[in-house]
């Protein structure tokens, strides 16, 4: 998912809330996640390619509700038992995600007639309204 979209999806929600940005070690998922931070500004934690597998998995296991496209820290966060929301592009999650109330799934073929549509094809206030849900769940 483009920065913006989650920059913009997340902007103003609960502004007392931290998010922490995390990713893998290479210069493209540095960058993203770099550029989801900044645009999230103070309210947000940049771990970018900073974290290693253990400290990870700590991130995922702390997490009040965990946010991702389709990888490994879906599967590890709901392992964990916590709030994930996973975001799918041309990916079925049919098979790689097991969706119940708590891991909910927003795939891009769901918006659009596109045979095989990128995960941007997600809008933005369809997340927006499961982060809100997420947090609520959360909160209970």
């Amino acid at each position: 998912w483009a920065p913006e979209r989650w920059i913009e999806a997340l902007r103003g929600i609960d502004t007392s809330l931290r998010w922490v940005v995390s990713s893998g070690t290479t210069p493209w998922e540095v960058k993203l996640a770099g550029a989801v931070a900044a645009g999230l500004g103070e309210q947000a934690i940049n771990l970018a390619g900073k974290t290693s597998l253990r400290q990870y998995i700590a991130l995922l296991s702390g997490a009040c509700v965990t946010l991702c496209v389709d990888g490994s820290s879906s599967h590890i966060s709901a392992a964990f038992g916590k709030p994930t929301l996973t975001l799918f592009g041309p990916t079925n999650p049919t098979h790689w995600h097991f969706e119940t109330p708590k891991t909910p799934r927003l795939w891009a073929a769901d918006f659009t007639g596109e045979r095989k549509p990128p995960v941007d094809a997600i809008p933005v206030i369809a997340v927006r309204n499961e982060v809100h849900r997420l947090l609520e769940m959360a909160n209970d």
